[in-house]
C-alpha cells in the first residue's frame, strides 16, 4: 500500500507553526488537541488582526494608542507585532492642545516621539486630527474672533501640524513590489448633531460650514499626497447622521474640494450594532461617492458591568458584524480599535458605569471579542481553529525552513526560524526582530506562510486513488516513503 506523509496548507496568519500531539490512528486535524505545542512562545502567541486584515486584502488592521502607555513592556510586546496592528492612530499627541498651545508656538516632540516609534515597527500612522470641537486651547476658545481671524487660524494650524509630518507616516512594502501607503489624517471630526444637523461649534458659529473646506485644501497644500478624511460617530448604519455625512461629501466632491476618505469611528453599544446587511450597505453608499472608508475607533462597550456570559457572546458578533462588513466591502480600506484592551480604554472615564468595551480584557488576555474580530477577518479559518481547540498551541513568528519525516520514530524532526524580540519594545536596534533557528520534532505539524507552505503532490503511482492521510509540503522528498 502506498503510504505518503504530506503537510497540510492552512491559510491562517503570518509566520505560524501549529504542533500538536496526536496517537497514530486519529486524525491530526479532526479532534481537538490535548497536548501543548512543543515550540517556546513568541512575544504573541496568538494570530494577529492586521495579518488577517492583510490576508484578507486590506491594508491594515491598526489600534490608537497613547505614549504614555509604552511604559507598560506587557503592553508594548502586542502593540509592537506587526502580525498583529499594522496602523497606529495617535488618541492625544497630534491634537490642537498637544500640537499649538499657543498660537504660532507649535510642539511637535510628543506627535515625533509616536511617528518615530511607528516608523521603527513598519507601522502606518493615521494622523488625529486636525479641527474638533474638543481638546482645544484656551487661546481659541477664549479668544472671539471676527470670521476672516478664525479661517486664518484653522488654515494656519491644518497647514501646519499636516505639513510637519508629511511623507513621515508613509510605509512601503519590500522593494521589489514598490508598493507604497501614503499619509492619511483625519482632518474634520465630529461635525454633525446625532439628527444630522451641523454641531453647534466655535467653527460653526463663526464660520458656518465654510470652516471644512478651508480646513481641507489647507491641508491639501501642506501634503497634497495625504489622504484626508471626515470622521464621524453614529454613522456605522444608515440614518440621520449618515445621510449628512453622506450629503456633505456629495457637495465637496462636487465643488472639487480634496477630501478622499470618510472615518466611521463605530464607537458601539453591546446589542445594538446594525444588522450585518445594513452596514455593508452604509459602506458600500459611502464608498460609491467616490472616497475611501475606515472603521476609524471601534470599541463596543457594555452599559451594565461586570457582563455576563451571554453578554460576552453579543459584544463577539457585533465586533464580527463590524469587522466583516469592511471585509465584505471593496471600498473599506481597513479596521482601527480604540486601542484593544480595557486595561487602557477611554469608555469609563467618558461614560461612568460602562466599559469593558475592547478585545482584550484589563490583564491583556483575549476575550470572546478578539475572536470575534477574527472572524470577521477570516471567518472559515478561525471559526474552525476555535472548534477544534488550535488557537491555544498557535506560535506566532515561528517559521518552518526544513523538515524531514522519520518514518522509524514516526515523528518530524523540524527546524525552526523563531523571530525574537531583543529589546524591551519587542525589537532590535534596527527595528527589525532577531532571529534564531531551533531543532524540534512533532507528531503533527500544520505550517503557514513559510518556505514549505505551499502545496506540493509528488508524482507517485497510486496516489490518486489511495484513501489514507495525505500531508504535504512543498518541500517534502517522497524517497523512501513508498
Amino acid at each position: 500500500m502506498v503510504t505518503v506523509r504530506r503537510w497540510i496548507p492552512v491559510v491562517l496568519l503570518t509566520p505560524i507553526l501549529l504542533t500538536a500531539a496526536h496517537s497514530a490512528s486519529s486524525p491530526p486535524v479532526a479532534r481537538q488537541a490535548t497536548d501543548d505545542a512543543v515550540l517556546p512562545s513568541s512575544s504573541l502567541p496568538r494570530p494577529g488582526f492586521n495579518a488577517a486584515a492583510r490576508s484578507a486584502g486590506k491594508l491594515y488592521f491598526g489600534t490608537a494608542t497613547n505614549n504614555y502607555q509604552w511604559n507598560d513592556t506587557a503592553y508594548v510586546a502586542i502593540l509592537d507585532d506587526l502580525a498583529m496592528f499594522g496602523q497606529l492612530t495617535p488618541a492625544k499627541v497630534m491634537k490642537w492642545s498637544y500640537t499649538e498651545p499657543e498660537r504660532g508656538v507649535f510642539t511637535w516632540e510628543m506627535g515625533d516621539q509616536f511617528v518615530a516609534l511607528a516608523e521603527q515597527r513598519g507601522k502606518l500612522v493615521r494622523g488625529h486630527n486636525c479641527v474638533w470641537y474638543n481638546d482645544l486651547p484656551a487661546w481659541v476658545t477664549n479668544t472671539t474672533w471676527t470670521a476672516p481671524e478664525l479661517a486664518e487660524v484653522v488654515q494656519e494650524h491644518c497647514f501646519n501640524i499636516v505639513r510637519h509630518w508629511a511623507g513621515q507616516m508613509t510605509r512601503c512594502a519590500p522593494v521589489l513590489t514598490r508598493i507604497c501607503f501614503s499619509d492619511s489624517w483625519d482632518v474634520i471630526n465630529e461635525p454633525f448633531n446625532d439628527d444630522g444637523t451641523w454641531r453647534t461649534t466655535l467653527w460653526y458659529n463663526t464660520l458656518n460650514t465654510s470652516y471644512i473646506p478651508l480646513a481641507l485644501h489647507a491641508a491639501h497644500r501642506a501634503d497634497p499626497h495625504a489622504k484626508l478624511y471626515i470622521n464621524e460617530y453614529n454613522t456605522t448604519g444608515p440614518g440621520p447622521k449618515a445621510s449628512a455625512l453622506k450629503a456633505l461629501v456629495r457637495a465637496l466632491k462636487a465643488a472639487g474640494v480634496p477630501l478622499h476618505g470618510v472615518g466611521v469611528q463605530a464607537h458601539e453599544v453591546v446589542g445594538q450594532v446594525p444588522p450585518l446587511a445594513d452596514v455593508k450597505r452604509n459602506l458600500g453608499e459611502f464608498a460609491a461617492l467616490g472616497v475611501e472608508v475606515a472603521i476609524t475607533e471601534l470599541d463596543v462597550r457594555f452599559v451594565g458591568l461586570p457582563p455576563d456570559e451571554e453578554g460576552l457572546e453579543r459584544q463577539r458578533r457585533d465586533f464580527e458584524t463590524v469587522v466583516r462588513a469592511c471585509r465584505e466591502v471593496e471600498g473599506c480600506v481597513g479596521v482601527t480599535v480604540w486601542d484593544w484592551t480595557d486595561k487602557y480604554s477611554w469608555v469609563p472615564a467618558s461614560f461612568p458605569g460602562e466599559g469593558d468595551a475592547c478585545p482584550f480584557d484589563v490583564d491583556l488576555e483575549p476575550k470572546p471579542a478578539y475572536y470575534g474580530v477574527l472572524d470577521g477577518l477570516q471567518e472559515e479559518t478561525s471559526s474552525a481553529s476555535r472548534k477544534y481547540g488550535a488557537f491555544q498551541h498557535i506560535k506566532l513568528n515561528h517559521e518552518v525552513v526544513r523538515a524531514r519525516y522519520d518514518a522509524p520514530a514516526a515523528q518530524w524532526r523540524i527546524r525552526v526560524r523563531v523571530h525574537r524580540p531583543t529589546d524591551t519594545h519587542g525589537n532590535s536596534a534596527s527595528g527589525a526582530l532577531a532571529e534564531e533557528e531551533i531543532d524540534d520534532v512533532a507528531d503533527v505539524l500544520v505550517t503557514v506562510d513559510g518556505s514549505v507552505s505551499r502545496c506540493w503532490m509528488p508524482e507517485i503511482v497510486g496516489i490518486g486513488g489511495f484513501e489514507g492521510e495525505l500531508h504535504h509540503s512543498a518541500k517534502y522528498v517522497p524517497k523512501g516513503k513508498t
